[in-house]
């Protein structure tokens, strides 16, 4: 979601850019405008941690779990 993005609640990871809010399971739960769209989802789950307030998540290339 890079820099600027924030979390809603205990359950939405919204995007600075478009405002869009996805759930916990990467569906999106609603646009900038308020409503749902049909089909829209983050595609592939990451592992995230959360230490003093910011999320860190992990993406590598070859698919392969943190180290």
């Amino acid at each position: 979601m890079g820099y600027g993005g924030c979390v809603d609640g205990e359950d939405h990871l919204v995007c600075l850019f478009h405002a869009f809010a996805y759930d916990k399971q990467g569906a999106c739960a609603r646009t900038g405008r308020g409503d749902r769209p049909r089909r829209v989802s983050l595609g592939h789950r990451r592992p995230a941690h959360e230490v003093n307030g910011l999320l860190y998540m992990w993406h590598r290339h070859t698919g392969s779990p943190p180290a």
